[in-house]
């Protein structure tokens, strides 16, 4: 193989991967939620690594899931008590088009720092 095949598969294949990535500090002591870009007509991906972390503080609700229409669905979350700053998705997840990614804590102190990511790949 070419060295100019090998780089046009090597951008294919970058091009194919999907990342959300968002940090933001909690504005007050109300349920934050952040929810990814929906995806665009014909687009689908799997999601192989999701997680939601409230850096600053432990024993908070995390909640995951996704956002089709502005409807949440959540699919998995861990109790306030469970001093736990984090929440991970253990099996894939496949959205479509008008879907995302979203994650929520419930109640965090003001000015926690929130990180979500989200990795997968376009299909």
């Amino acid at each position: 193989m070419a060295d100019e095949e090998k780089e046009e598969a090597a951008a294919s294949k970058l091009s194919a991967v999907y990342v959300y990535e968002e940090a933001r500090a909690a504005p007050s002591t109300s349920n934050i939620t952040l929810t990814a870009p929906k995806l665009k007509a014909g687009k689908v991906i799997v999601i192989d690594s999701f997680s939601v972390a409230d850096l600053t503080t432990a024993n908070k609700t995390l909640r995951l899931g996704y956002d089709r229409g502005g409807v949440k669905f959540w699919l998995k979350r861990t109790a306030a008590g469970t001093s736990t700053y984090h929440l991970s998705l253990d099996n894939p997840l496949i959205l479509v088009e008008n879907e995302a990614p979203a994650a929520m804590v419930e109640t965090p102190t003001s000015s926690d720092s929130i990180l979500v990511v989200a990795r997968g790949r376009y299909l």
